[in-house]
């Protein structure tokens, strides 16, 4: 009898220290990666301009993987993408480049638009609350991103017209010229810069297959370029016009999101 009952005690011990080591596991159900397609969007409050036909929010598109690597921790590599077309809204101060006797000072705004193409690459952690494992539950995350910004425009479209006030050399009188200034440096620049972004999250798992996610990120150096925007009392010059209102711009798509991505398990 007692012989029984410690046999049946050592089956009950190994069960339970199988169920033990089996809850510890990373990942659900033996399943510890997740790819997929994520949505990012964020309202158009941008000081210097929205993008065409005044959209009301801002959107990025995600590629991402993920991978479970502790119960409570996975990490994760994104690539986000976004393409914009932007009116010059921005005001740029215009010294006449050409040689004259007069030279008048214009600010006005640029004709046309350019076109705005971003790329960010993430590299980020998922750090569970408590009653969590991950991939499912509530998460704080915490990650770095790289973000490259292509610009391009057309000098057949983007310039300041106007006219200028010229003296002849031959009569003495001043005469009128028109004018259209079309010089914002190289037609394609690119810009890099680096950001910190954190944020909260949820995340479900449906049919023990298919992740839902869906929270908000903040990036703390696009937060910041407002600021140094707002402080920046230097002049908007034909010379880095695109450089100051492309970064602006920039940083308002990556500065909030609101996000939704559904995966797959694996």
């Amino acid at each position: 009898m007692m012989s029984g009952i410690k046999k049946a005690g050592w089956v009950l011990l190994i069960c339970c220290s199988v169920l033990k080591v089996s809850s510890q596991a990373p990942g659900y159900m033996g399943k510890r990666f997740s790819a997929g397609y994520g949505i990012y969007a964020n309202p158009a409050f941008n000081s210097i301009g929205r993008g065409f036909s005044d959209n009301a929010f801002n959107t990025l598109h995600e590629l991402f993987i993920e991978c479970a690597l502790d119960k409570k921790f996975s990490l994760g590599l994104s690539a986000q993408f976004f393409r914009y077309k932007y009116n010059n809204k921005a005001g740029v101060m215009l010294d006449q480049a050409y040689q004259s006797v007069y030279s008048l000072s214009i600010n006005s705004h640029p004709s046309g638009s350019y076109l705005l193409k971003g790329r960010n690459y993430k590299l980020y952690g998922k750090f569970f609350k408590d009653r969590y494992l991950a991939p499912w539950g509530k998460y704080f995350t915490l990650g770095i991103s790289l973000n490259q910004s292509i610009v391009s425009y057309n000098p057949d479209e983007m310039g300041v017209a106007g006219e200028t006030r010229v003296e002849s050399f031959v009569t003495g009188e001043y005469v009128y010229q028109d004018y259209f200034y079309n010089d914002f440096g190289p037609t394609r620049q690119t810009y890099k810069s680096v950001d910190i972004f954190f944020g909260n999250g949820n995340s479900r798992v449906i049919a023990n297959t298919i992740t839902l996610d869906y929270g908000y990120t903040i990036g703390c150096l696009a937060m910041t370029q407002m600021f140094i925007d707002a402080l920046d009392l230097n002049e908007i010059t034909p010379d880095n016009y695109i450089e100051r209102t492309a970064k602006n711009r920039s940083a308002a798509v990556n500065r909030f999101n609101f996000y939704l991505k559904i995966g797959y398990l694996f």
